[in-house]
């Protein structure tokens, strides 16, 4: 699987699948038993200490009000560790209208 840079994706399928896994897998939380993972130019496994810096994880109930669509819901997290805001600008607009 390859993402381009600035690409909003939603990653799809039924119960037991692996989605958890593979945001775990990629977000540096699970070791994978096989095969190879780069995020933002960095290896999952080998440099893990820099990818956390690049990147951020919100849960899908973290939300602190229940109307805040999902775009704030991230913009507000990744206010709270201190993400640049023009990582924020590559998310396309439409983003920020969408339910949460």
């Amino acid at each position: 699987m390859d993402v381009r840079e600035g690409t909003v994706m939603g990653v799809l399928g039924p119960n037991g699948a692996g989605k958890t896994t593979l945001v775990r897998i990629l977000s540096t939380l699970l070791t994978p038993d096989a095969g190879e993972a780069t995020v933002a130019g960095y290896d999952v496994l080998r440099q893990p200490r820099q990818l956390r810096r690049v990147i951020g994880l919100t849960g899908q109930y973290a939300s602190v009000d229940e109307k805040l669509p999902g775009g704030r819901t991230c913009t507000s997290s990744g206010g709270s560790w201190t993400c640049p805001a023009r990582r924020h600008a590559r998310v396309p607009t439409s983003c920020w209208s969408g339910s949460r």
